[in-house]
């Protein structure tokens, strides 16, 4: 996981050369990049109910290494 090249890329893109343009799709792709987040299938049975997604779907989670230091995160 490369979370400080992540955490560089969102404050050079979108403070210092983009002024606020990031977008969604960028900010998912540099993640998987990045491996701040890891694509699955979903899978109902392991993730929970969605009203979005179908079995079988992409699905994407934390990287778990980064799920456990949030935990100690409040919010």
């Amino acid at each position: 996981m490369k979370l400080a090249e992540f955490a560089k890329w969102v404050v050079q893109e979108g403070c210092f050369e983009g002024y606020g343009d990031l977008d969604s799709f960028d900010i998912h792709k540099k993640a998987v990049e990045c491996e701040i987040i890891l694509p699955t299938r979903y899978d109902p049975a392991i993730h929970g109910e969605s009203d979005d997604a179908e079995p079988g779907d992409d699905w994407f989670m934390f990287n778990p290494e980064l799920k456990k230091a949030l935990s100690t995160v409040d919010g």
